[in-house]
C-alpha cells in the first residue's frame, strides 16, 4: 500500500509525502527511512548514519524495527563491538526496498508536477 499526503498548496506546488505501507498501516519505507538507510550503507553505522541524518540513536532503531516488522525481513545486518564498536550494513531486501521507493517517488514527483502545471497554468 502506497500512502500519499498531500500538504499545503503554496504558490503553484504542492508537498507530496510517500510512505510505503503494509495492510495494517506499518510503514516499510518513508523520507526518514530511506535518510537512514543511505546513510547507513555510507557509514556502515547505525550510530554515525544517526549523527549523520541529525536523528537520534534512539530514532534510528525505531524506525530499523519498525521497517523490518512490518516486511517481516531483516534488513540492516548488525555486527555487535567490541571495543571499537559495531558495524551495519544493508541487506539485499533494504536495497530493493529503497529502489521501489526511489522509482515510486520521481514517478509520483514527475506526474505531481504535470498536475500541477495542468491546473494552475
Amino acid at each position: 500500500m502506497i500512502a500519499i499526503t498531500l500538504g499545503k498548496i503554496n504558490g503553484m506546488d504542492a508537498l507530496l509525502k510517500i510512505r510505503l505501507t503494509d495492510d495494517e498501516k506499518r510503514v516499510l519505507c518513508g523520507p526518514g527511512t530511506e535518510m537512514l538507510f543511505t546513510a547507513i550503507d555510507e557509514t556502515g553505522s547505525v550510530r554515525r548514519a544517526a549523527e549523520k541524518t541529525g536523528m537520534s540513536y534512539t530514532k534510528a532503531w525505531k524506525i530499523i524495527h519498525d521497517a523490518e516488522s512490518a516486511s517481516s525481513r531483516l534488513l540492516v545486518q548488525r555486527n555487535t563491538g567490541g571495543r571499537d564498536g559495531g558495524s551495519a550494513f544493508l541487506t539485499e531486501d533494504a536495497r530493493r526496498l529503497i529502489s521501489l521507493y526511489r522509482e515510486i517517488s520521481e514517478k509520483l514527483e514527475t506526474a505531481k508536477r504535470e498536475i500541477i502545471k495542468g491546473v494552475f497554468l
